[in-house]
């Protein structure tokens, strides 16, 4: 295998490796946003409780 198609790979897999990033955060910010949505919702029902349980819920998940 030469060298120009080595070098070649190791771009692909970085590139790879950066959609699968940007995947990731995209998929963070969604989870944080429902989290924030909870957390008004729960806020305006003020139960404490449920609030507890989306967090644990959360924390369970991750």
């Amino acid at each position: 295998m030469s060298t120009s198609e080595n070098n070649h790979k190791t771009e692909n897999d970085s590139f790879s490796t950066g959609r699968l990033y940007v995947g990731f955060v995209t998929c963070i910010i969604i989870i944080l946003s429902f989290t924030c949505q909870c957390f008004v919702m729960s806020a305006h029902l003020s139960d404490l409780n449920f609030n507890k349980t989306v967090i644990l819920g959360l924390f369970n998940i991750l």
